[in-house]
């Protein structure tokens, strides 16, 4: 059994998420650290027992059993580069308070850099202590500067001991993952020059960098980057929204969104060059022939001349060209221990790296598209796919909702619902694990001479259609109409809608998400809820968020939501 409240999952009994090591159960003695005990997720919170094996896999593991072997260089302040790295004892970066005291961050043995009260960070302590601290106490009300970042390969570190504001900060609580806690990352900020560097081998191509990070600013800005200021490697944007690499030729890949994380896996290979971000990998690209140098930056390309605003997670470097399938595994794991890629290349749904067990066709009318939110991955087709997917069945999305459509209502697209199901939704009738999720009826019932027995019948010819396209009934999940700011007759309606959704949902076979009885979302009159509703028809940001949960099932406001499966 498992139960969702608003933005934080429960699960009952053993749970082992790859990459991290879990507690046993949340309510018993944390066996395992480093999981969610205790509402201290992802953070060391004691003396590990679980041991530096116990099931953490950084992405030098999982490049080693994909093939293409240990990396020359990996910076992070945040994970531990692999398994036999994750032994309690090894630093991540070393940090440097205004008032000169230094601190080393340590890795735990679940991979994670330890902050609040497991190995302590050692150094010269907070201000009128002697001995160490943790991180947070040594950090407590200042800025903590990063001036090295451990290279976790070699003994050559990323450096900066300017002992000024051209170092990056150490900020807590920069990344969210999936709502169970926040993760640590590195702070760029590009009005100050902020880098570290290292020296490294460099070299000719093939060459192969994994970073994972988030833009935050417009500029012309280098996440990493091995450039002397005429020849070499060079990643990161070159506008808003607009990734851009370079081996001495430019490639901008289509756009994704600043203010989210992103995963970026680039082979160097001159014009067989493999892109990847965020799963969606393109051979065949020609990013020229143009060696590495003999020093790699962080926050900034080597040259120092195209300072980064925004968060890095880490960066990696490989001496060999990785190919689309080493990319998407160095993509899973970056996925698995950063968290889902909610905000991809497309903004119809989030992308996973690797092959998904679920794959959500959401088709209905302005409320599956997500009517007025920014971004439209706020919907909850794209949330309901981060939910599962953080429950360890992977799943990706894709939101073909029509603003105004109905079953027999001709949305902005000049489609209604049946005539634009065989277009966008039957295509994926055969795929495995397909689930379609209609939501509909509300702009059918709003139509006059419209009852709730003639909307269900017009529900029925739709249903019926998809079964003769290939579609089985236990695939397709029907949603409940919500309330909204309607005359009286069209609420009867709704509910009668509803009422026969429910009790035919047997004998078609169907599953269904009874929405309607959600007691702050789905009740006559609630329309008027301006926390969940915009403007009486359409749900906000957190009603959007609220029927994922609904949909995941079940919540304490629908305890009747058994959840899609």
């Amino acid at each position: 059994m498992r139960t969702k409240a608003l933005g934080a999952i429960v699960f009952l009994g053993v749970v082992l998420l790859p990459g991290l090591c879990f507690a046993q159960s949340l309510s018993g003695p944390n066996q395992c650290e480093g999981g969610l005990g205790n509402a201290v997720a992802y953070f060391h919170p004691g003396p590990n027992k679980c041991g530096s094996g116990s099931g953490y896999v950084g992405p030098g593991d999982a490049a080693v059993v994909a093939g293409l072997g240990n990396a020359t260089d990996f910076g992070s302040c945040t994970y531990a580069y692999n398994r036999a790295y994750a032994t309690g004892f090894n630093p991540a970066c070393s940090l440097r308070r205004a008032d000169g005291n230094t601190c080393t961050v340590l890795i735990g043995k679940n991979g994670l850099v330890d902050i609040s009260v497991g190995t302590p960070c050692t150094g010269t302590g907070p201000t009128g202590t002697t001995g160490a601290s943790t991180v947070t106490q040594f950090c407590a009300s200042t800025t903590c500067y990063v001036s090295t970042v451990f290279n976790q390969r070699t003994s050559n570190n990323f450096v900066n001991t300017n002992n000024n504001t051209t170092q990056p900060t150490f900020a807590f609580n920069a990344i969210s993952y999936n709502g169970y806690g926040n993760l640590p990352a590195i702070l760029c900020t590009a009005a100050n020059n902020t880098i570290v560097t290292a020296t490294i081998a460099g070299g000719a191509q093939p060459y192969t960098y994994s970073y994972f990070g988030e833009h935050t600013d417009a500029s012309f800005e280098m996440l990493t980057g091995s450039f002397n200021g005429s020849t070499g490697s060079r990643m990161g944007f070159i506008s808003p929204n607009q990734p851009w690499i370079s081996g001495g030729t430019a490639y901008a890949p289509i756009n994704i969104y600043d203010n989210y994380t992103h995963s970026f896996q680039i082979a160097f290979n001159g014009s067989s060059s493999v892109v990847g971000i965020d799963g969606t990998n393109t051979a065949g690209i020609n990013l020229n022939t143009q060696a590495d140098n003999a020093s790699l930056g962080i926050c900034n390309e080597a040259s120092n001349d195209a300072a980064f605003n925004g968060y890095v997670g880490e960066v990696a470097r490989w001496s060999s060209a990785a190919t689309t399938t080493q990319e998407t595994a160095l993509c899973a794991n970056q996925q698995q221990r950063w968290g889902v890629l909610g905000v991809p290349l497309a903004t119809a749904g989030n992308v996973i790296c690797g092959t998904p067990k679920l794959v959500l066709v959401a088709h209905g009318d302005s409320i599956t598209y997500g009517y007025n939110l920014s971004p439209q991955s706020l919907a909850y087709p794209n949330l309901l796919a981060t939910d599962e997917t953080a429950a360890l069945t992977p799943t990706s999305s894709h939101n073909y909702g029509d603003i105004l459509a109905g079953f027999i209502v001709a949305g902005i697209s000049g489609y209604t619902l049946d005539q634009s199901a065989p277009i966008w939704v039957d295509p994926y009738a055969m795929t495995p694990g397909a689930r379609l999720i209609i939501f509909a009826g509300t702009n059918d019932l709003n139509q006059p001479g419209e009852t709730g027995a003639s909307v269900f019948a017009e529900f029925v010819t739709y249903f019926n259609a998809r079964l003769a396209a290939g579609w089985s009934a236990s695939n397709i999940i029907v949603a409940e109409a919500l309330p909204r700011n309607a005359s009286a007759p069209d609420e009867a309606n709704r509910l009668a809608y509803n009422a026969l959704l429910a009790v035919n949902a047997p004998t078609y076979g169907y599953q269904e998400a009874p929405l309607g009885t959600d007691t702050v979302m789905g009740q006559t009159g609630q329309w008027s809820n301006t926390t969940y509703y915009q403007d009486g028809v359409h749900p906000t940001a957190v009603g959007q968020a609220l029927l994922a949960s609904d949909m995941f099932g079940p919540t304490a406001s629908c305890s009747a939501c058994p959840g899609i499966h």
